[in-house]
């Protein structure tokens, strides 16, 4: 038994086929990916000028820098639609339980300095400091269990 929930009806209609709805699923995620990726080149522009910068001294070292600076945003762009599509994929609210909608709160994107596009990497897990909380914890336990 197939059900069909009020979001699907209101979205593809109630009298299409699978195929018809699988296709309008299809170009409803090309249509979010499109805006993803012209979110990012925008953040890149707008929110990142020390790696445009970088960006554009790499490519002033070479003939061609508007196709060099026009690869590597296009290297930056994608690798952030990647950890982004991986992150939507992976984390799952439940919604029901008080968890909410919105996944901003459970991810986090952490800037190493002097790092490359090719040392990004997503990490599923919780994550913690290292550092401690106040100065009278214990820095180091023995035998911890």
């Amino acid at each position: 038994l197939e059900s069909n929930s009020g979001i699907e009806e209101a979205l593809f209609g109630p009298g299409q086929n699978k195929d018809a709805k699988l296709s309008a699923k299809i170009h409803l995620g090309m249509v979010a990916a499109d805006y993803l990726e012209k979110l990012g080149r925008e953040l890149l522009h707008t929110d990142a000028p020390l790696l445009l910068d970088e960006i554009k001294e790499a490519s002033a070292a070479s003939s061609a820098s508007a196709a060099v600076e026009s690869k590597l945003t296009d290297l930056w762009v994608n690798t952030l639609m990647t950890l982004a599509t991986r992150c939507c994929a992976t984390v799952e609210p439940d919604v029901k339980n008080g968890d909410l909608l919105d996944i901003r709160p459970y991810c986090k994107l952490k800037v190493i300095p002097g790092g490359s596009v090719e040392d990004s990497a997503y990490m599923s897990g919780v994550m913690f400091h290292k550092n401690v909380s106040h100065k009278k914890m214990a820095r180091v336990i023995q035998n911890a269990k």
